[in-house]
């Protein structure tokens, strides 16, 4: 009951989404949805770490058929996902600072607050237990620390990991 309620859930949401596209005059949308074992902490990391080697390096963004290469959309993507040009170009993040990678993965939405800290691990190049469940302030912290054993970058300092009140 639990499985057909949450696949019900997906389906409205993917719906959703497919309705904005529409009227915002858009033919196509890309969602991309995989199912995880969150009980399995293993599973887990073994699963992100696994995406984001997948989608950092396509050549081609294809779905069916070609819509062109990075290279060639990167003004697009660039718009979209606020990442650097230079990166799009040629893949790397060798010398992009800590708190810019920040700024990348800060507008993102996650169904669990600790899954904002989650998104950006490849970007970072740091492995982690994913421990859902746990506040989003220790994750973060979490995070940084494993950052800091690599790197000597201060910059994720620049973040904080809730909302400031206006």
């Amino acid at each position: 009951m639990l499985q057909e309620r949450k696949s019900q859930k997906s389906d409205e949401k993917i719906l959703q989404s497919a309705e904005l596209v529409r009227a915002k005059g858009f033919d196509y949308i890309w969602i991309d949805t995989c199912c995880i074992d969150k009980s399995s902490s293993a599973e887990l990391s073994e699963t992100i770490d696994s995406m984001f080697a997948w989608y950092k390096n396509p050549e081609t963004l294809d779905f069916g058929r070609s819509f062109g290469t990075r290279r060639s959309l990167k003004c697009e993507i660039q718009e979209i996902i606020k990442v650097a040009k230079i990166v799009l170009d040629d893949g790397s993040l060798d010398g992009v600072v800590a708190g810019i990678k920040m700024s990348w993965a800060s507008g993102r939405n996650t169904t669990r607050p600790e899954g904002i800290t989650y998104c950006p691990l490849g970007l970072f190049n740091v492995n982690m237990d994913l421990l859902y469940g746990e506040s989003k302030e220790r994750v973060f912290i979490r995070l940084q620390e494993g950052f800091l054993k690599n790197y000597d970058d201060e910059s994720i300092f620049a973040w904080t990991a809730y909302e400031e009140d206006s």
